[in-house]
């Protein structure tokens, strides 16, 4: 009898499947069942994929991609033009304005409005 250990590579194919779902929709509200689909793979199995593969659960994922894709266009934005944070988060999904700033400091130690300061050390 041949046992077929197929585990680990369709848990990478999966994952490379959702990290291209998160890039090419990153504007799009992304939900777990949107990766399910997109997948084929149950919540349950899903979120053991994400956790085996990322470390995270498919959700946590989603919004961790989701503030990253943020700080990189934070960074492109000039001093000075701190209030486009704001359309900045909500182009990337992100509602509450506070629960984003505070969401953002702990992944990243500083305040939206800080990456675009810091981004531009001359005008300090």
């Amino acid at each position: 009898m041949k046992i077929m250990h197929t585990g680990h590579h369709d848990y990478l194919a999966t994952g490379d499947v959702i990290i291209d779902y998160l890039h090419d929709n990153i504007f799009k509200p992304i939900q777990v069942k949107d990766l399910c689909h997109i997948t084929g793979k149950s919540e349950r199995t899903l979120e053991r994929i994400c956790i085996k593969i990322f470390a995270l659960t498919p959700r946590a994922l989603i919004r961790k991609h989701r503030l990253n894709d943020v700080r990189k266009s934070l960074k492109k934005i000039p001093t000075g033009l701190e209030g486009t944070v704001t359309e900045v988060a909500i182009r990337h999904g992100f509602f509450h304005l506070g629960r984003f700033s505070a969401e953002y400091k702990k992944h990243f130690g500083e305040l939206p409005s800080e990456t675009i300061r810091n981004n531009n050390p001359a005008a300090l």
